[in-house]
C-alpha cells in the first residue's frame, strides 16, 4: 500500500470542487432518504405525514431529550453529566442569538457540523490516499447504518467536525488549531481527549522524534509548540474542577453511567460474553440488535488491522491506529447490565453509534475496497441497512 502525499501539496481546484459537490450530493441524498423512510413509517402506522414529525420529532428522541434539557436549564443532576457540555451550550447559544426553538437550534447545529465535517474528512482522505478513496470514504460515512445520528440532536456531528479538524490540522502541522479542536472535543464527549494521541504523534513526526523519550536528544528536540499539547489537558482539568464545584464529583460523568447500568468489565470478558450471547440468544428477538453491535466492533478491529500496514512507515497513521485502539478498548469495557428482570446484558452498548465518528475507520476500509464492484456492494449494503435502522428508530426503538 502507498500513501498519496502529493495531492495535498498540489491540491487543484477541480479536486476541491469535486469534494464540495460530493459533500452536497451526499447530504441531499441522505436527507431525502431519511425523509422518505420517515414518511413510509408514518403511513404504515396510519399516522398523518407532517413535516414537523419528519424533520424534528423523529430527530429529537432518546439522547436528544437529554441534550435539550441541559440546553434549556443547565445541569440539574449527576445523571446529566454523562452528556458533555459543549453541544448543549452551542444549542443554547443558537437559541439565544437567533431566537430559534431549542430543537431547531440543535438540528441546525448538527446539520452545519455534518456538512463541514464530511467535507474535511474528504480533504484528509484525499491527501492520504487519493480522491477515489476519499470519495468512497465519504460515501461509506454518510450512508453507514447509524449515520442518521449526524442529523439528530446528538453530539456526533459536532464530534465528527472536531475530529476532522484535529486530523487535518495536525497533519498540516498546524498544532495550535489541532490543540484547540482536541480541547473542544474533550468538552464534547468523554473520549474527546484521546484525540490528543493523534496530535502527539504528528508533533513527534514534525520534530523528527520517536517514542524514545528517555534519551537526552529527545528532549532537546522539543520546541515551544509542544505547549499546545497541554491545552487539551488544561481544558479537561478545568471541566473536572467545574464538575467538582457543582456536583462534588470531579468524575461525575463516570458515576452518571450507572443510570444506564454501565459498569467496568475486562474487554476480553465483554467480548467473550457478547459472542456467547449471540450464539445462545435469549430472547431471539434481540439477535439482530446484538449482531449489529458485534459487527460494528469488528469493523473497528478490522480498520485497526488495516491501519497497522500504514503505521509501520508513518507516525501520522501510528497516531490514528493508537487512537482507534484506545477507543476499541473503551467501548469493550463498559457493558450495560439488565435494567429489569427478563432483560439481557448489553455488552457492546452504543458501539454502532460510536463508530461513525471514527474517521480513520472509513478511510482504511475504503482503501481495502479496490474494485468498483466491491465498493458498490459496500455502499449499497450500508444504504439498505441505513433504511432499516432509521425505520426502526422512527418507531421509537433504541438503535445505539
Amino acid at each position: 500500500m502507498t500513501i498519496n502525499t502529493r495531492w495535498f501539496e498540489n491540491e487543484d481546484k477541480t479536486s476541491r470542487r469535486w469534494l464540495v459537490k460530493l459533500t452536497l450530493a451526499l447530504v441531499v441524498l441522505q436527507q431525502v432518504l431519511l425523509v422518505a423512510v420517515g414518511a413510509v413509517v408514518l403511513l404504515f402506522e396510519h399516522q398523518a405525514v407532517r413535516w414537523h414529525t419528519l424533520l424534528v420529532t423523529n430527530m429529537t428522541q432518546w439522547d436528544g431529550g437529554w441534550f435539550l434539557e441541559i440546553a434549556r436549564h443547565g445541569y440539574q443532576n449527576v445523571a446529566q453529566t454523562a452528556f458533555f457540555p459543549l453541544y448543549p451550550w452551542l444549542i443554547s447559544a443558537l437559541h439565544t442569538v437567533f431566537r430559534l426553538p431549542d430543537p431547531v437550534a440543535g438540528l441546525v447545529l448538527s446539520f452545519i457540523c455534518f456538512v463541514f465535517g464530511l467535507y474535511l474528512v474528504g480533504v484528509w482522505a484525499a491527501r492520504e490516499f487519493g480522491v477515489r478513496t476519499a470519495s468512497l470514504t465519504m460515501m461509506l460515512l454518510a450512508l453507514f447504518p447509524t449515520a442518521f445520528f449526524f442529523r439528530a440532536v446528538y453530539s456526533e456531528s459536532l464530534f465528527l467536525l472536531l475530529s476532522a479538524v484535529v486530523i487535518l490540522a495536525s497533519r498540516r502541522r498546524q498544532f495550535g488549531a489541532a490543540a484547540v479542536a482536541v480541547a473542544l472535543a474533550a468538552l464534547t464527549r468523554n473520549t474527546g481527549i484521546v484525540l490528543g494521541l493523534i496530535l502527539l504523534c504528528d508533533y513527534l513526526a514534525a520534530r523528527g522524534m520517536s517514542a524514545k523519550f528517555w534519551r537526552t536528544e529527545w528532549w532537546r528536540r522539543l520546541n515551544l509548540q509542544v505547549l499546545w499539547l497541554l491545552l487539551p489537558i488544561a481544558t479537561l482539568a478545568s471541566y473536572l474542577l467545574w464538575l467538582r464545584q457543582h456536583t462534588g464529583l470531579p468524575l461525575a460523568f463516570t458515576v452518571a453511567e450507572k443510570t444506564w447500568h454501565r459498569s467496568f468489565m475486562p474487554f476480553w470478558e465483554t467480548l467473550w460474553r457478547a459472542v456467547v450471547q449471540l450464539l445462545a440468544p435469549e430472547p431471539w428477538s434481540q439477535v439482530p440488535y446484538h449482531a449489529f453491535e458485534l459487527a460494528s466492533w469488528l469493523i473497528i478491529l478490522t480498520a485497526v488491522a488495516v491501519g497497522f500496514r500504514f503505521a509501520r512507515s508513518s507516525l501520522h497513521h501510528s497516531g490514528q491506529v493508537l487512537y482507534l485502539t484506545v477507543i476499541l478498548w473503551i467501548t469493550s469495557s463498559a457493558p450495560a447490565a439488565p435494567a429489569a428482570h427478563g432483560q439481557a446484558w448489553d455488552y457492546l452498548l452504543s458501539t454502532p453509534r460510536f463508530v461513525i465518528v471514527l474517521i480513520p475507520v472509513f478511510a482504511y476500509l475504503a482503501q481495502t475496497l479496490r474494485s468498483r464492484a466491491s465498493a458498490a456492494v459496500a455502499v449499497s449494503v450500508c444504504g439498505l441497512l441505513l433504511v432499516a435502522t432509521y425505520a426502526s428508530f422512527c418507531t421509537g426503538s433504541f438503535i445505539a
